[in-house]
């Protein structure tokens, strides 16, 4: 029932292949994407003209990190174990130094005062304790989050780790979908039902 929504896509990759925002997009709604592969990067430019598009990574540090662009585009990470692990499956790995923010910063930055974020999206590929970690969620605090939360390629569950980080901040679980996991704020408590 939100008509002009916003929403912070982290991890956006492309603005339409296998996109969690793009529905809303076409519905109205605008927001934040990062996304540091400078391919799609440049087209969710030309296709997201409404949105902030952010050619960074997103981590718990402000400052560079050296990403590993693999082959498989979607499968790109900071994380240097899961980035050997698809070298290993036949992948190649391009590495490449880009400048991280923490999602506190990109509230701060990017985020006007009182605009509510309805929904934010994480997908980096295993790092997404870091991510959740560099968020101040006294003051930062989206309606829905859905992180994915299996170790990439893989059913192996990888929430343990990041997840009470939202149970700290007061959002409940609202429903998995077998890769992600979709969460919603206490002062929202009443999307649990719809």
């Amino acid at each position: 029932d939100v008509d002009k929504g916003f929403y912070i896509d982290i991890g956006a990759w492309s603005p339409d292949v296998d996109s969690v925002t793009r529905a809303f997009y076409d519905r109205g709604w605008s927001g934040i994407n990062v996304e540091p592969n400078p391919v799609f990067h440049e087209q969710l430019n030309q296709r997201r003209t409404r949105d902030i598009n952010l050619k960074l990574a997103v981590a718990d540090f402000e400052g560079k990190a050296t990403m590993n662009f693999v082959s498989n585009p979607g499968l790109s990470t900071i994380n240097d174990e899961i980035a050997k692990s698809h070298e290993s499956a036949g992948c190649s790995i391009t590495r490449e130094d880009v400048k991280t923010t923490t999602l506190a910063n990109l509230y701060e930055e990017h985020v006007l005062c009182l605009q509510p974020v309805h929904f934010l999206k994480v997908d980096v590929e295993g790092l997404e304790e870091a991510v959740l970690r560099g968020n101040d969620w006294q003051r930062f605090r989206p309606w829905i989050v859905v992180v994915e939360a299996t170790m990439p390629m893989t059913e192996t569950d990888s929430y343990d780790v990041w997840q009470p980080i939202l149970f700290n901040a007061n959002y409940h679980h609202a429903y998995s979908d077998g890769l992600n996991r979709f969460y919603v704020s206490s002062e929202h408590i009443e999307l649990l039902s719809v």
